[in-house]
């Protein structure tokens, strides 16, 4: 049977028996039971986020032999600062993925 049979098939059962089944209250008491879920900070999971981000930075502009990296950098070729680059992109990329889908799925 085909996806697009049984999906008609069941739409007809259901189209058919649209009667109401009386539970007497118990999915109301059901529901009443359930403990209600905590209230997630949002402020606080973006704070750590971005702070993991912000000192590192910090650190790395503050601690980094600029003069070092920078006659390495000149002496590298063009084929290697393509690839740096490159590397970096796709880190990026990476990132801003699992980002989007953390928002998603969260």
């Amino acid at each position: 049977m085909m996806a697009d049979e049984l999906d008609q098939l069941l739409k007809a059962h259901f189209a058919e028996s649209s009667e109401y089944l009386s539970d007497d209250g118990f999915t109301d008491a059901l529901m009443g039971h359930i403990p209600k879920a905590p209230a997630r900070r949002w402020w606080l999971s973006k704070a750590v986020l971005t702070a993991g981000a912000v000192i590192p930075a910090v650190a790395i502009l503050l601690l980094a032999p600029w003069a070092q990296l920078r006659e390495a950098l000149w002496a590298m070729s063009l084929q290697n600062l393509l690839l740096i680059g490159s590397g970096f992109s796709v880190a990026v990329v990476a990132g801003c993925l699992a980002w989007l889908l953390r928002e998603i799925i969260v």
